[in-house]
């Protein structure tokens, strides 16, 4: 199936991450895309939630997702890892709004970050 080039690192007191393809490189390659960017507590505030920036690409035909890049404080490593299991296997931006993720207060928000991230995709691809 190839690699998607998963890469985390720590900047600071932010951790950064990506797999698949930028915006630039799907472009670069052919791809007719549509890319959202969404800022969304990682957890609920009450339980010391801070921000999570997420930026995903998807194939404007298909839906297919191609790439993500997140930067946050807490929550980027294991939604990278999500989505990087979505890419490899051929997901679509609507598939991200029907994962049945792990939910309790301190760890997520009832509605994950992601979820959001696939309503936003699906919406640009109408």
């Amino acid at each position: 199936k190839g690699i998607l080039g998963t890469a985390i690192y720590r900047v600071f007191d932010l951790t950064v991450g990506m797999t698949g393809l930028s915006e630039e490189e799907a472009i670069k390659y052919g791809y007719n895309v549509v890319a959202t960017t969404d800022k969304r507590a990682n957890k609920p505030e009450y339980m010391g939630g801070r921000p999570i920036i997420i930026k995903a690409v998807a194939e404007k035909e298909t839906g297919r997702l191609l790439g993500a890049q997140m930067i946050g404080y807490e929550g980027v490593d294991r939604r990278l890892d999500v989505m990087a299991a979505a890419i490899t296997f051929n997901a679509k931006a609507e598939d991200l709004m029907h994962l049945d993720l792990a939910y309790a207060p301190p760890y997520s928000t009832p509605r994950d970050p992601l979820y959001y991230t696939g309503v936003k995709l699906k919406a640009k691809m109408n």
